[in-house]
C-alpha cells in the first residue's frame, strides 16, 4: 500500500500530464487462513483493517476529482480463507 503522499503525488502527476481520472477501483487482498469457527476478532481485524484504511485513504486523495465511480472490491475469502486451495 502506498502512503498518502505517494498516492496524492500520483494523482497530481496524472492530472498535470493532462490525463483524466474518472474513477477509482480499489481491489485489496490480505488473508488469514482458517475455518470460520477458529477465527477470533484479532484475526478478522488483521484481514479487514488494512482494507478499510486503504479505502479511506483513496477516498481522501480523490475528493478533489470529479469521479463517476469509486469501486471497492474485497473478497470474503481473504478474511475467511479459501479452504481446499493449497
Amino acid at each position: 500500500m502506498a502512503t498518502s503522499s505517494e498516492t496524492q503525488r500520483a494523482v497530481q502527476l496524472a492530472i498535470g500530464e493532462g490525463s483524466r481520472v474518472d474513477g477509482v477501483l480499489h481491489a485489496s487482498g490480505i488473508g488469514d487462513k482458517g475455518l470460520l469457527p477458529s477465527l477470533h476478532r484479532t484475526r478478522i481485524e488483521f484481514a479487514c483493517e488494512p482494507k478499510a484504511h486503504a479505502a479511506a485513504h483513496l477516498h481522501e486523495v480523490s475528493t478533489c476529482l470529479c469521479l463517476s465511480s469509486f469501486m471497492s472490491f474485497s473478497s470474503v475469502a481473504s478474511a475467511y480463507g479459501n479452504t481446499g486451495q493449497g
